[in-house]
């Protein structure tokens, strides 16, 4: 039988989201936004939006990450894991939900040409 403690209990209110470049982490932060998710993000490049809310805190602050339901990062697993998850304690507890969105490759190809076009690279 497994551990039924406080402590031993996967936490499922916590998603961990691996930002994979141009598929929705906008629109992602404008919903988490819009339904007041405390959420935090760490080298996606998506914090200079305009936030009704609240502005997502930086994941590398423990007391931001530890305050966070949604953390979105553009990491690796592993260096992701060893934020969320310390060793040393701290951090989310056990686990979480892990989640990522990937684009079929010719619509990645259209959207990233377009924003590059429309970008200060296109003039």
């Amino acid at each position: 039988m497994g551990d039924d403690s406080a402590a031993g209990r996967c936490n499922i209110s916590r998603i961990a989201y691996v930002h994979v470049p141009k598929s929705g982490g906008v629109s992602l932060f404008l919903s988490l936004d819009a339904a007041e998710v405390a959420t935090c993000n760490h080298g996606t490049g998506l914090s200079g939006f305009a936030f009704r809310h609240a502005r997502p805190c930086e994941c590398t602050k423990a007391a931001c990450m530890r305050s966070s339901r949604v953390a979105v990062m553009e990491q690796t697993h592993g260096w992701m894991r060893r934020r969320l998850f310390p060793t040393e304690g701290g951090g989310w507890g056990r686990c979480a939900v892990w989640m990522a969105t990937v684009r079929e490759p010719s619509e990645w190809f259209y959207s990233a040409v377009g924003q590059w076009c429309a970008g200060p690279w296109g003039r």
